[in-house]
């Protein structure tokens, strides 16, 4: 969870500034000297300690989350276009780099994510590899294929941008003069069947096909997709911290105070004061309990007005092209 990296600072140090703005020394009872006691040299020092921190406090707090809004979130898709069948046509073999656009408008709280791609081809292939891209991660798959043969690979590939490519080297794998790439119309945000059977339009995903010259397309070139707008905790955990960072300073300042209290640490402070770290720990559970009950219904409204489709209230949406 990136949002919560250097998340909280450490005042009187010379790192980096806390992207909240809020300090764990704020809390009473901990100071930069505390925060020195206690690391034990497992993380390198205090702040790597409170960035570990912070990535459990991010996990507790998704539940925190699924407590307040229970079954109404929705863990499903809240989007999907189903990919079925290409047509019974297929491009000319030529160079360059086909494949398939992914695209979704932007979102506060769901991801794009691609379950499984499909490859065709009229000339049989073998070791075709495919590339998967956000431009941020990558990964490649290898194909064969026999002439004529439709391909299923799973990916499971999910992402928080807002774009997905999935191209491959059209004189890659084969031994004649290229991959001969089958066809499947595409218009817009709506995938058109080869026989034009009425289809569905989604709100939110759209998907273009890249020729041969990777420009957009109105046409399959080879690969198709599974096509799914998920709902992401993560995303919420986010928002929730960038409105309400005093909840996270006193969730940190429970794991803080605990491992002060159970520090292994052979100095001064660490052995003499367990039992008022452990007092402190209680004081701050109960605070960020206090605080997570008191904005509950406030932090409900948050959610739901960034992204009301991934709750239960508005259902759910699916987009099928059809053969």
């Amino acid at each position: 969870m990136e949002c919560l990296d250097n998340y909280l600072g450490i005042d009187g140090t010379c790192g980096i500034a806390p992207t909240s703005n809020a300090y764990i020394t704020d809390l009473e009872g901990i100071s930069l000297k505390t925060m020195a006691s206690i690391e034990s040299g497992k993380w390198l020092n205090a702040q790597n300690m409170l960035n570990q921190i912070m990535r459990i406090v991010g996990q507790e707090a998704q539940e925190r989350i699924r407590e307040i809004l229970g079954d109404a979130i929705v863990e499903d898709s809240v989007e999907t276009i189903f990919a079925k069948s290409f047509c019974d046509e297929y491009w000319d073999q030529a160079d360059g780099n086909p494949g398939l656009l992914i695209e979704k408008r932007p979102t506060s709280l769901s991801n794009l994510f691609v379950s499984n791609f499909y490859f065709k081809s009229h000339v049989a292939v073998s070791g075709l590899v495919v590339t998967v891209t956000d431009g941020v991660e990558s990964e490649t798959h290898t194909i064969t294929a026999q002439a004529d043969e439709e391909v299923t690979v799973p990916i499971n590939f999910e992402t928080l941008q807002n774009s997905i490519r999935i191209t491959y080297s059209s004189t890659d794998g084969v031994s004649d003069d290229g991959v001969s790439p089958y066809r499947g119309s595409i218009s817009g945000r709506i995938i058109h069947s080869c026989s034009k059977c009425e289809n569905t339009g989604t709100n939110y995903l759209m998907i273009s096909g890249l020729d041969f010259s990777g420009n957009e397309s109105s046409e399959y070139y080879g690969i198709k997709a599974d096509v799914q707008l998920v709902c992401n905790t993560e995303k919420m955990v986010c928002l929730i911290a960038r409105r309400y960072p005093m909840i996270f300073k006193y969730m940190a300042g429970v794991k803080v105070a605990r491992e002060w209290a159970y520090s292994d640490r052979m100095n001064f402070l660490a052995l003499s004061s367990k039992d008022d770290a452990k007092e402190l720990a209680l004081h701050f559970d109960q605070m960020q309990k206090q605080l997570w009950f008191d904005n509950g219904p406030a932090i409900s409204r948050v959610l739901r007005s960034a992204e009301a489709k991934c709750f239960t209230c508005t259902g759910v949406q699916y987009s099928e092209n059809l053969p």
